[in-house]
């Protein structure tokens, strides 16, 4: 077995994923494709089961970085299967009381879009996180969470953690205070480098919610970058407009005022665009 560093524990039990592998090397389909498979072992005493293939694994498609929810009864992964959104989808399935398992079902379009959903994490708090190319972003992979019992929209969390390459795998720990997640974006030592990140109650943040409109025609911005600036200019933070032009974006809190502006690829010439905030909240 060659398990890649993707699990959950849970008591005496866990889950990895593995790609799937023959004679030491990568197994691949006609198309040149490793698949990806997730495999669950139980703790025996001081020893560990031999991990058993989860039923829904298949040979034509990735079944891949699972997360088990904290109390066990739901695990959430992300395939390719065939019957999802885009080419990558995340799904969830439940673990029954005999340890057995119920059916996949895709999250749906709260969380899934034509492009690719990748890389859940559920945090205690039911708040799903994870990594899409196809929710307005940044650029490449970005991380957005959702609040699954609100079933509200899924949410850019913007920059620092967002940047305008890859940003995926995000981790946090029980309280949400302080996690984990890889990116490619530079100034870093690899190909992919793994970043901390840490939120304090102590910090002050304001939340500023509004809109970005095309100044002409008075409608509604998607996919506009919006770009929080201190008093002498230096950006504070910046997010991406929502289908409907909606964004929030939280920032520092400043001693002095605070400007927003808002830039989007492909305006027309001639047009401008201008944005706004109705709602602003510090905790």
């Amino acid at each position: 077995m060659n398990p890649l560093p993707s699990f959950q524990k849970m008591e005496k039990r866990f889950i990895l994923q593995e790609i799937t592998s023959q004679k030491k090397s990568f197994k691949r389909d006609k198309n040149g494709v490793s698949r990806l498979k997730i495999y669950r072992a139980f703790k025996k005493g001081d020893s560990w089961s031999e991990p058993e293939d989860l039923p829904f694994n298949n040979t034509n498609y990735s079944v891949a970085h699972p997360s088990l929810s904290s109390d066990g009864t739901k695990l959430y992964f992300a395939s390719d299967m065939p019957g999802g959104k885009g080419a990558s989808d995340i799904y969830v399935v439940t673990v029954l009381s005999d340890g057995t398992f119920g059916d996949p079902v895709n999250m749906g379009a709260l969380v899934n879009t034509e492009e690719k959903e990748t890389f859940p994490y559920i945090a205690n708090s039911d708040i799903l996180y994870f990594a899409s190319n196809g929710h307005p972003g940044l650029g490449g992979l970005d991380i957005f969470k959702v609040d699954l019992n609100k079933e509200n929209k899924a949410t850019n969390l913007g920059s620092p953690i967002n940047s305008s390459e890859d940003d995926f795998s995000l981790v946090v720990d029980s309280s949400e205070e302080i996690g984990y997640f890889a990116s490619n974006r530079k100034g870093g030592k690899g190909s992919d480098d793994i970043y901390g990140l840490k939120r304090s109650d102590t910090d002050c943040f304001t939340f500023i919610e509004g809109n970005a409109y095309d100044k002409d025609s008075d409608k509604p911005l998607a996919e506009t970058i919006v770009e929080a600036l201190d008093y002498d200019g230096q950006k504070l933070a910046e997010t991406v407009t929502a289908s409907d032009g909606s964004y929030i974006i939280r920032i520092p809190c400043q001693e002095k005022q605070y400007q927003l502006s808002g830039k989007k690829r492909r305006l027309r010439s001639g047009n401008a665009l201008y944005v706004n905030h109705q709602r602003q909240k510090t905790n």
